[in-house]
């Protein structure tokens, strides 16, 4: 039998192993394969004028990177001195392709959002100048791509994808994200959670002390102390709820489209979602390309495609101000939507001669509050509190512990609610002892 077509022979299933050592000559010849549809792409983008790039283009762009990336991922790419420059690439071209997708979208749907005059002619401005720093930022790691694929012998030289099988981004449906809702009572009540969200959204957005910064170390101070990944992750987070909720329960409704404001609402929190959309993205690269990349080969290379300092410059002078400006905008028109949806009262309240307020009854309070998702402010001896925050409700018990007198005000319904508790005793008596209006607490 001719030795080359003998089959290798068998090994005991103990000895064969999962993970084995694949050499980069070998791994070349694969990824060739796989960069392929990558390749055909970026050639059609250098081809196109970057001021025509579309929706279209990005789309298919993140899609092919995001594909790429995880291959090369799957091989432990970004751990080989041979692949690490390209994964780098790879990845920012998907994290500015997401940027470019963002801040596309936002400024061909500005007008249908009815936002186009309040936003002003300076965010107009900004948009298309950040655009033009993402388009430029784009073509060089492009160019880099196309450049570091010859250098690894994998450039196909293929013939640049047709324009025409570039498709729009699909429309991603999903069920409503209400695992931990109960059951809507009311039009009016989830209303005026939306604009209660909102307002609270927006007080943290004033927490960051948003400003517009000039010099390199202010930028870098700032990013590291106020607006971290994470917490940039966490806003967009938190705007991305508040646009899933208002389109599940409030949109295409009769009182959605009678209400001028609430579309009007629906527009700040979708602005300044795609605003937070490009700040997580540039933030992650900034982040990324500072502390996590180990090839400092890699990070100097990266570092001469795309100007670190603009990308700071984008995120705090663009995107992080624009994104606090329009939540400040919004915010009036969600006050207006509070107090439209709600009856605010004021009611007074003795806690039973047996019962403190210890964490156990301060829990009960926060959850009808918190049910109900309209602002209640409860008072002790003159000091006020958010009745929605357990650790407040608490540490406003405890500096007043003989105090038998509580005030709340807030919403007539949650305050319904308080009543019919303190009547109750508070469930101190147990949960089964509380009246059907309340059984939402038994759950």
């Amino acid at each position: 039998m001719n030795e080359s077509l003998r089959p290798p022979p068998s090994r005991p299933e103990s000895e064969i192993s999962l993970e084995e050592i694949l050499s980069e000559s070998d791994f070349v010849p694969l990824l060739k394969v796989q960069a392929q549809p990558m390749q055909r792409l970026l050639h059609l983008l250098q081809e196109t004028d970057p001021g025509s790039w579309s929706k279209k283009h990005y789309f298919r762009l993140v899609d092919q990177a995001q594909s790429l990336e995880s291959y090369l991922d799957d091989y432990g790419a970004r751990s080989n001195r041979t692949t690490a420059y390209l994964v780098e690439i790879v990845a920012s071209l998907r994290g500015f392709g997401l940027s470019a997708y963002s801040l596309e979208h936002l400024r061909t749907r500005i007008d249908r959002y009815g936002l186009a005059e309040g936003a002003g002619k300076d965010f107009q401005e900004d948009l298309e100048s950040t655009l033009v720093f993402l388009r430029k930022s784009l073509a060089g790691l492009i160019e880099a791509f196309v450049a570091e694929s010859g250098r690894m012998g994998i450039e196909n030289g293929e013939t640049p994808m047709n324009a025409g099988q570039l498709e729009e981004a699909p429309v991603h449906h999903h069920l409503p994200a209400n695992l931990d809702e109960a059951e809507v009572v009311q039009e009016k009540q989830k209303i005026a959670e939306v604009a209660s969200c909102f307002i609270d959204a927006a007080d943290q957005f004033g927490a960051m002390e948003v400003r517009k910064l000039t010099g390199l170390p202010e930028m870098q101070s700032y990013v590291k102390e106020r607006c971290s990944e994470e917490t940039a992750r966490a806003l967009e987070s938190v705007i991305h709820n508040l646009e899933s909720t208002y389109d599940t329960y409030i949109k295409n409704t009769p009182v959605d489209t009678s209400d001028k404001n609430l579309p009007l609402l629906r527009g700040y929190v979708a602005v300044v979602l795609h605003l937070m959309e490009f700040v997580t993205h540039q933030v992650h690269f900034y982040v990324r390309h500072e502390n996590d990349v180990r090839d400092e080969g890699s990070k100097t290379k990266i570092a001469a495609l795309v100007d670190k300092t603009a990308v700071l410059d984008r995120v705090v002078n663009f995107g992080l101000h624009h994104a606090d400006r329009f939540m400040r905008f919004g915010r009036t028109v969600a006050e207006a939507i509070l107090s439209s949806y709600t009856n605010i009262k004021t009611i007074r309240l003795s806690l039973p001669d047996d019962v403190k307020l210890h964490a156990r009854p301060a829990s009960l309070i926060v959850s009808v509050v918190v049910h109900y998702g309209t602002p209640v402010e409860l008072e002790v001896e003159g000091k006020r509190c958010n009745a929605a925050s357990i650790m407040q409700v608490m540490i406003t018990a405890g500096t007043h512990p003989h105090a038998q007198k509580l005030v709340f005000h807030g919403d007539e319904r949650p305050l319904r609610d308080l009543e019919v508790l303190f009547k109750g005793g508070l469930g101190e008596k147990g949960l089964g002892e509380l009246q059907e209006q309340l059984s939402y607490l038994k759950d």
